[in-house]
């Protein structure tokens, strides 16, 4: 498969995700679409970042969701 399919492909699987913030320094990650390349741009692991999305699991690599550090200020 060519480059340009695989990014097509790629591009039409992309869904919505939130966004999330650093605990240790502060840095935020605005809510985008595709999970997958933000999670390869920062050297995240997708699946455990779809963890904490779901809720099983508060954070991976120090990162949380974002709603969640506002609903704890609460």
């Amino acid at each position: 498969m060519s480059d340009e399919a695989c990014r097509k492909i790629g591009a039409g699987n992309a869904g919505p995700y939130p966004a999330f913030i650093n605990v240790d320094t502060g840095d935020e990650i605005p809510a985008g679409i595709n999970l997958t390349r933000m999670c390869r741009e920062r050297g995240l692991i997708t699946q455990n970042m779809h963890k904490v999305i779901q809720g099983k699991r508060k954070s991976h690599r120090g990162w949380i969701l974002k709603e969640a550090t506002t609903d704890a200020d609460r």
